[in-house]
């Protein structure tokens, strides 16, 4: 089985263990007996089971290619009701003859080593000097800011009418695995008085990182601590050599938070999800379910 320290933080014990204090999950493991076993998420939805591989970046290991996981989870009868696979631009290429279901938008700092916060846009700059002016500190998450964290999260949910995806133990388990951890990492920023304003979670994985949440107390954020976390996870990530970063996919109606993903030196990029769905009757039913939704809203 992977382990951290091959790289392959998303294919770790470590990582599936955040996924399993957060969410519903069964795990399928891919030829569980040989050097080349993998793991594979499996959310619940209601009745139905879906598939992640890789998730949340659709890092496949090298050894497989999207048709040879489909054929071992249908040979072997492994029940899944659709298996979705997003790719970031980071990850490597699969050779799969599938279309993608769909393209959504990823915003990326390509090359890492060319990475200067001297040569981002002056108002950007500007925020970096208001933030160290304010007297904000960054610091490593503990334990006991999981409370905090956990109710900055929920605010920012309420605040962009989002859906809540996480629970308070999901956070727990990130700050736990981050403190023993080279390849993930959760920040928080504070004010001179030790309130904590602000969070950000980042991961490496295969030697890219990637940014998985971030939150804000709105009422602080004239003192711009999400600008002065990012710029330390930017910097951290091009400190320790990874190749890029990613800000991960953003909704394409939210064009406000492309632009501040982009602000940072990202280009944003066309990234594509293929859909699988099982040879179930639930599957069938899924399927027409999303087909359904989809009519719906276009």
């Amino acid at each position: 089985m992977n382990k951290e320290n091959d790289r392959e933080f998303f294919h770790s014990q470590d990582w599936l263990s955040v996924l399993k204090s957060g969410f519903d999950i069964d795990i399928l493991c891919i030829n569980p007996d040989k050097d080349t076993a993998f793991n594979i998420p499996v959310f619940h939805k209601g009745p139905f089971r879906i598939a992640y591989p890789g998730f949340p970046v659709g890092a496949i290991p090298e050894k497989y290619d999207l048709s040879v996981i489909l054929d071992i989870l249908n040979n072997e009868n492994l029940s899944f009701d659709l298996l979705r696979l997003w790719c970031s631009a980071l990850v490597r290429d699969l050779e799969t003859k599938s279309k993608p279901s769909s393209l959504i938008p990823e915003t990326v700092i390509r090359d890492l080593s060319c990475w200067n916060e001297v040569n981002l846009p002056s108002v950007v700059r500007r925020n970096l000097r208001k933030a160290k002016k304010s007297g904000l500190n960054v610091r490593p998450a503990s334990i006991e800011d999981v409370r905090t964290i956990y109710s900055l999260y929920l605010g920012m949910i309420k605040k962009r009418n989002g859906n809540m995806r996480y629970n308070k133990s999901y956070f727990y388990e990130l700050i736990k695995v981050s403190q023993g951890s080279s390849r993930l990492f959760v920040d928080v920023a504070e004010t001179s008085t030790g309130r904590v304003v602000s969070m950000i979670v980042t991961a490496s994985h295969g030697g890219d990182s990637y940014y998985l949440h971030g939150a804000t107390d709105f009422n602080y954020g004239h003192m711009r601590p999400s600008d002065m976390l990012m710029c330390k996870a930017i910097r951290a990530a091009h400190d320790r050599r990874d190749r890029s970063f990613s800000f991960l996919p953003s909704p394409r109606k939210q064009e406000g938070l492309i632009r501040f993903k982009e602000k940072w030196g990202g280009e944003t990029l066309l990234t594509p999800v293929y859909d699988h769905y099982g040879k179930k009757f639930s599957g069938v039913i899924l399927r027409g379910l999303i087909l359904m939704r989809s009519w719906l809203i276009s």
